[in-house]
């Protein structure tokens, strides 16, 4: 009786809006409470190259993400056929927080050595976690047969000193060179500059002034000397103490007579270490750049792939289904200029949607610079049947042998099954089927009062609270995304007096050296000079420049296609301020006075590409 007079009271009687309004409630608090879904526990396996020479070490890392505190139950390697581990792998773990979910990450490191030629298969690793087997990747490793380590000798006359030996006169005691190989390359061709020192007496201090300048150059730094290391060297009938200073891989960007700027330092031996130090400079290196052949040369030939690569291809599974994503790894290796290197592009794709890809380069400095550049492309199949995916080429100059060549990559084949039937919607169980569960025990719906039809749906839709909650979903989420949408605008956009405040702390900088250079202090003028520069830097690649490796400030610098030359042009200033400022003793003031205005002159440069 008491569920009649709650049914028969009025329309907005508690039983009703049970029936009916609960749910759309339940419905917009949920929406307006969702969390972000908890991601999967996975494994995924990464290796440091793509493409190796029997013998050559290779770097194979298991990367694991298994959600909550108590982590997997057991951890499976991943097969590694034809390999040879060198030790047990390197294992390191981190918990994170993230929306009040905890989950562990780990990585496991192997170094093992490729014992054959081939396509050797990595994988896949797997973990335990809740009675569940997550299962990575598989990876491929492109293998060569052995072949002998390219070293560059070392020349036994140096090129390019300021200091020659006249007929007659005897070598000074201390010698500061720099030498090319080769000193006639193509353009495009790997160059390495070597500067070296030649001593008699024992050093005692060397700190870099300045900095090569190389413009016509695309430069990649081969080794930090952070501490020379010398050997006895017998140099024109004379015995020296040598150590490498520097070295540089320079890749020619146009034929001619190109020049290399010289190395200057100051040098202290230990007969004259109470007195003032030495400068010695290196002198112009100039090469004779040829151009390339035109002779047999293919249409369209990019000038900046010249070296010796070879270009491989692999998929991640050879079978899959219509709709499941799948990854191509398009890899160029080799020994030249993997960063300019040219790609060979896969633009369509029959029977499969094609996604643009990630690209990707690994540098290793194994006196020179080789590594590889990789292209990964996500492929959607769209149908059932055989998925080809063409040989790709690329075409290359070797400088070695003096001839174009192409390297030729496999052509790939994946068997495309369809996707699984969905069930018919028309179809429904049979009450008296005996699979159907649903028709045992399920009583049927106990009508207490009358069914209003569309007087319910009018009465429920017309509630102001549930259109308030419908419509507060929908306005928070756009209120976000607008919010996210100015942010971003604002962060990549400049405020009316961000120029002028730039401005102003260059100005102020620059008088912070005048002023330390009339108090002579090398620390403050190389100090002010260093943070000047930085700040023009910041304004140019719109991220903060100070704290940037230099390879990061070279990503950056090229992510806004500014030109390379003043980049390098910066940073050998930057090198320069940084040997004066940490030499532990300050060069002539002459040599301080010379910084303000090569810097004031570099930050007008940097300050015209706004």
């Amino acid at each position: 009786m008491r569920g009649d007079t709650l049914t028969r009271g009025r329309p907005w009687a508690f039983s009703r809006f049970s029936a009916d309004g609960l749910c759309a409630l339940a419905l917009a608090i949920a929406l307006l409470s969702a969390a972000p879904a908890e991601a999967r526990n996975q494994v995924t396996i990464d290796i440091d190259r793509y493409v190796a020479t029997v013998g050559d070490a290779v770097r194979i890392t298991v990367n694991i993400l298994v959600q909550g505190r108590g982590g997997y139950e057991q951890f499976f390697p991943p097969k590694m056929e034809g390999f040879q581990l060198e030790g047990t792998a390197l294992t390191s773990q981190s918990y994170e927080v993230v929306n009040w979910n905890v989950r562990l990450r780990e990585s496991r490191v192997y170094e093992a050595t490729p014992l054959r030629a081939g396509k050797l298969v990595i994988g896949p690793a797997a973990v335990r976690v809740g009675g569940t087997t997550v299962k990575s990747n598989k990876v491929v490793l492109h293998v060569k047969a052995g072949q002998g380590r390219q070293v560059t000798p070392t020349p036994s006359d140096p090129q390019g000193s300021s200091l020659r030996q006249s007929p007659g006169k005897r070598l000074p005691s201390i010698l500061l060179q720099a030498s090319a190989e080769p000193n006639r390359p193509y353009v495009g061709q790997q160059v390495i500059v070597t500067w070296k020192l030649y001593a008699e007496p024992e050093v005692v201090d060397f700190a870099a002034t300045t900095q090569p300048v190389h413009d016509d150059f695309w430069a990649e730094d081969l080794e930090s000397i952070r501490r020379l290391r010398y050997t006895q060297e017998v140099h024109q009938n004379r015995i020296f103490r040598s150590a490498v200073v520097m070295r540089r891989a320079l890749f020619p960007q146009k034929s001619g007579k190109l020049k290399v700027g010289p190395l200057t330092a100051r040098i202290r031996t230990f007969s004259g270490f109470m007195g003032a130090p030495s400068v010695y400079s290196s002198g112009t290196l100039e090469l004779d750049v040829l151009p390339l052949p035109t002779a047999q040369q293919p249409a369209d030939f990019p000038a900046q792939n010249v070296g010796r690569f070879e270009l491989v291809t692999s998929v991640d599974q050879e079978k899959t289904q219509i709709g499941k994503p799948l990854q191509l790894k398009v890899v160029v290796a080799g020994r030249g200029n993997i960063r300019q290197i040219e790609l060979p592009q896969l633009k369509s794709l029959p029977g499969a949607k094609l996604y643009p890809p990630k690209v990707s380069d690994r540098l290793h400095d194994d006196r020179g610079i080789r590594g590889e550049k990789v292209a990964e492309y996500v492929i959607m199949p769209t149908r059932a049947g055989k998925l080809s995916i063409p040989a790709l080429q690329l075409h290359y100059f070797d400088p070695i042998d003096k001839t174009y060549r192409v390297s030729t990559s496999d052509v790939q084949t994946i068997i495309v099954e369809g996707g699984a039937t969905p069930p018919s919607s028309t179809s429904s169980p049979s009450a008296t089927s005996p699979d159907n569960v649903l028709g045992r025990d399920i009583r049927p719906v106990r009508q207490i009062g009358p069914i209003g039809g569309d007087h319910n749906a009018k009465a429920l839709l017309s509630t102001p609270l549930l259109i308030a909650l419908f419509g507060l979903a929908p306005a928070l989420l756009l209120g976000v995304g607008l919010i996210g949408t100015l942010r971003a605008r604002l962060l990549h956009s400049r405020a009316p007096g961000t120029k002028t405040a730039l401005q102003r702390e260059v100005r102020s900088q620059i008088k912070a050296a005048k002023s330390a250079l009339a108090r002579g202090s090398a620390d403050a003028l190389t100090a002010a000079l260093t943070s000047a520069l930085f700040a023009q830097l910041t304004d140019c690649i719109d991220a903060r420049a100070e704290g940037l490796t230099r390879s990061e400030l070279h990503e950056a610098w090229s992510q806004h296609s500014l030109p390379a030359p003043l980049l390098s042009a910066t940073t050998a200033q930057l090198d320069q301020l940084d040997a004066i400022r940490f030499a532990g003793s300050s060069p002539d003031s002459t040599t301080l006075a010379a910084l303000i205005p090569q810097t004031t002159k570099l930050i007008n440069q940097l300050g015209g590409l706004r």
